[in-house]
């Protein structure tokens, strides 16, 4: 089991703690002296009554002082322990979040969890155009998050491009998404200009996929080439476009 970790703020806590703990055993020990300085003084006074003696003159004055001491020790030991289990309760939920937080940093730097980020990120875009609905959307991407959880569904995520993974879910999920629009986000140009095998975006217009006129696509290019050998052996990204209901230009 992890250690938790220490922050100024844990360590004032748990000083308040201890601090409240010592006070707690006091209180305690005082309740306990007064109890027996009660039963005392009442010993004295059955004594007496027995004997047919007089009690003292501040017996019952005496009595009464102790019994309210001893009343207001074990109310406040009472309160005592009520303080430290709510400040205990406190530091537990604030090492629970500082783990949190703590894994999240850490899952932060992990390549995979960023790579999912991103496709989520995308997904939720596409899913408030379509639903227009922000309570709908985030029903989509926790469900999408879900998809990308299992590794039975996609695979391997960080070998498909995030246009091929959009495209699975956008098709799993019932989303339209509008590829022209994509196409302008910094990922898809990043996508376009990489042509990765599984891109959706190989299969837009060059003009849609931001080539226009002065960067029209030689044939003779590896980008061409790749793209022509897909669409002959049915492969590859065109079988990931048309699962998205889009048919290539």
């Amino acid at each position: 089991m992890s250690e938790q970790p220490t922050t100024p703020q844990t360590d004032r806590a748990a000083r308040k703690l201890e601090a409240l703990w010592r006070q707690a055993e006091l209180l305690e020990r005082l309740s306990q002296a007064g109890e027996r300085l009660a039963l005392t003084i009442e010993a004295e006074a059955a004594e007496a009554r027995a004997g047919g003696l007089p009690l003292r003159e501040d017996a019952a004055m005496t009595f009464s002082r102790v019994a309210r001491a001893v009343r207001m020790s074990v109310m406040l030991h009472a309160k005592l322990l009520r303080d430290m289990d709510e400040l205990e309760t406190r530091g537990e939920a604030k090492a629970r979040e500082a783990n949190d937080a703590a894994a999240e940093e850490q899952d932060r730097k992990d390549p995979l969890y960023r790579y999912k980020a991103r496709v989520e990120h995308v997904v939720h875009r596409v899913a408030r155009a379509h639903t227009g609905d922000e309570d709908e959307a985030q029903r989509l991407i926790d469900e999408a998050g879900e998809r990308l959880d299992d590794d039975d569904i996609y695979g391997d995520l960080l070998a498909r491009p995030i246009g091929e993974l959009v495209a699975l879910i956008c098709r799993d999920l019932d989303l339209d998404p509008d590829w022209t629009r994509l196409a302008e986000e910094a990922w898809a140009k990043e996508e376009i200009a990489t042509a990765p095998p599984g891109s959706p975006f190989l299969h837009l217009p060059h003009e849609v996929a931001g080539f226009g006129q002065s960067h029209a696509i030689d044939p003779d290019e590896p980008l061409a080439e790749r793209s022509e050998e897909r669409v002959v052996e049915g492969e590859g990204p065109i079988s990931t476009f048309e699962t998205a209901s889009h048919q290539p230009p």
